[in-house]
């Protein structure tokens, strides 16, 4: 038996924050002033996941880093222009997770990088994007879980009132539909409460 998954989604969670805490160990290796952890979708942050308590103005952070996230075409770490930020990216389709470090000298990102550093901050980009992933996906399931749920009480409402009225299922399709409008509810719940006054 498995996990539930209430315990699966704390695991993974707990299992990244120990990945950011990594993280801050090497952006201190790196000798960065900060550490920024984002998601990135067609080119414009959609949510901030981690930030080092010494990043300061982020949104302003993101504007400079927004130019930059998109050159890096085969995931190897990319430095700003400037020398400011040095940024690792990973992801799928068209969301990334993207770990910005940034550097207080401005040639501080241009410093060559161990094998096992770009491993590790690559290792974390894609857990963070996995966790993120199996969250999206978990509500996406859960979603559709509940949607199909509302669809068979609308069919055994249909098929009470084509029992007891002896309607078509088209008339009492339109039956429940016209219920729903006068009373300004969803279908799904004038189903449920159909059925919960006949039993």
């Amino acid at each position: 038996m498995g996990l539930r998954d209430s315990e699966a989604g704390g695991a993974l969670e707990r299992s990244l924050r120990r990945e950011f805490i990594v993280l801050e160990r090497v952006r201190d290796e790196l000798g960065a002033r900060s550490v920024l952890v984002f998601f990135a979708r067609d080119g414009e942050a959609v949510q901030i996941v981690y930030r080092s308590p010494e990043t300061e103005q982020t949104e302003h952070s993101l504007l400079l880093l927004k130019s930059e996230w998109g050159k890096d075409v085969d995931g190897s770490p990319r430095s700003a222009a400037d020398g400011s930020f040095l940024l690792f990216r990973w992801g799928v389709r068209m969301v990334n997770a993207v770990v910005a470090f940034g550097f207080a000298d401005r040639n501080g990102s241009r410093m060559s990088l161990r094998a096992e550093t770009t491993d590790t901050v690559h290792r974390i980009a894609m857990a963070t994007w996995c966790v993120y992933e199996i969250r999206r996906l978990r509500t996406e399931l859960a979603t559709v879980s509940e949607r199909l749920g509302r669809r068979k009480l609308i069919e055994r409402a249909k098929a009470f009132l084509q029992a007891k009225h002896g309607l078509t299922e088209q008339q009492a399709y339109e039956q429940l539909r016209m219920l729903s409008r006068q009373r300004r509810m969803p279908m799904g719940d004038v189903a449920e409460s159909m059925l919960q006054s006949w039993s």
